[in-house]
């Protein structure tokens, strides 16, 4: 009994979108052989991947060390956050929000094992970094990847339309962590020694940085049964140490969000919120990404209207508040799973949403819901 208890503590969110789909499937009956089509198997095949890179370096000790180092130049709880999560909004405009928490959240928990202080907090922000650094970029998540083909939009027009938005809520997250981090300092465990292994470093680097560019070249399946295969035979080990539950949580997710989205009645209630006009669209872009993330609301949403622009900043906020607004959340919180974590990230969380909801409503006023005009130098 203490077990199964102790599981549903820890595993609430799986269990919550098993019953979903149960639910989902005896209301609403699916051919067997159509669900599959509802998950979206390259991000699968890239979160699988990643989850065996980071357990491996994480596993070879080295983190330990270059956490060492980071401390060596950031000896306050304020100052150290401020980095990591310039840092995390720098790799999500490059590399995607989901990759940039692949990599700075695992450094942060090497930083945490080393330190007396809880660092819990800073990767909340660390999500919310990884929110914003992503709306820069076509490329910096997937709904402005799906907004971005879906209307064949220019690279620069883009980028430059987002670019305001995307200062303004940098500026807001760092007033944000000035205001909620004390300038405390930190406080190493003393003589805390870690085992290495030099060769699941080695072979880690070389899978993470092979593995990034395999997905630019959209190699997405080819590149995790390579990346499993070398696990597999040579650190074994790493393949039973990953958290393949997670991955697990995310196909049912996928199922139960596109399930809910296909529903009549949700179609329905999208011609009655009449997102044909600009604020409409802004609010229930925010409200439903809450409910059903943001990427499906794009989806949805770019049926009923052609101002992406509104569309891609209402989904883009949207992708704070709720742990399931954005993927990105939940893998943050996941690769973290520290008591508590769910309750201190909505209270962030949420408040960001709020102000940066409101500012973002303002600047789309001021440019009258319309695309920015590029400016031509020829």
């Amino acid at each position: 009994m203490y077990f199964f208890k102790t599981w549903i503590k820890q595993e609430w969110l799986l269990l919550t979108f098993s019953l979903l789909f149960l639910g989902l499937i005896f209301c609403f009956p699916q051919p067997i052989k159509l669900l599959p089509n509802y998950v979206d198997w390259r991000t699968i095949a890239a979160l699988s991947g990643f989850l065996l890179i980071t357990t491996g370096l994480k596993t070879s000790g080295y983190f330990d060390s270059l956490a060492y180092r980071i401390l060596q130049r950031f000896s306050q709880e304020r100052s150290l956050t401020l980095a990591l999560i310039f840092t995390t909004a720098f790799f999500a405009s490059l590399l995607t929000n989901d990759i940039a928490l692949f990599i700075i959240v695992p450094v942060t928990l090497s930083i945490q094992d080393i330190l007396t202080n809880d660092l819990s907090k800073i990767i909340i922000f660390e999500a919310i970094a990884a929110n914003v650094g992503s709306v820069l970029t076509p490329f910096g998540n997937p709904q402005n990847l799906f907004i971005w083909h879906h209307w064949d939009i220019d690279f620069w027009v883009f980028l430059y339309n987002m670019l305001p938005l995307t200062l303004i809520l940098l500026l807001l997250l760092t007033i944000m962590v000035i205001i909620c981090f004390k300038p405390h300092l930190l406080h190493p465990h003393p003589n805390r020694v870690s085992s290495k292994h030099l060769s699941l470093l080695i072979i880690s680097l070389i899978s993470l940085f092979s593995f990034i560019v395999a997905l630019e070249l959209n190699l997405h399946y080819y590149a995790f049964i390579t990346i499993f295969l070398v696990y597999l035979t040579f650190f074994p080990t790493i393949v039973k140490q990953s958290d393949w539950k997670f991955v697990l949580l995310f196909m049912l997710m996928f199922v139960d969000l596109n399930l809910v989205a296909t529903l009549p009645w949700i179609k329905s209630f999208f011609a009655l919120l009449r997102v044909n006009r600009p604020l409409h669209l802004y609010l229930s872009s925010i409200l439903l990404s809450q409910i059903i993330s943001n990427v499906p609301t794009a989806v949805l949403c770019s049926s009923f209207t052609h101002n992406w622009l509104v569309l891609a900043y209402g989904v883009n906020v949207g992708g704070n508040g709720t742990l399931i607004a954005s993927l990105a959340n939940l893998i943050a919180l996941r690769l973290c799973q520290r008591k508590g974590m769910v309750k201190r990230f909505h209270k962030y969380s949420f408040l960001f949403l709020v102000i940066s909801g409101f500012i973002c409503w303002l600047l789309l006023r001021i440019g009258n819901y319309n695309v920015l005009p590029y400016p031509c130098f020829s």
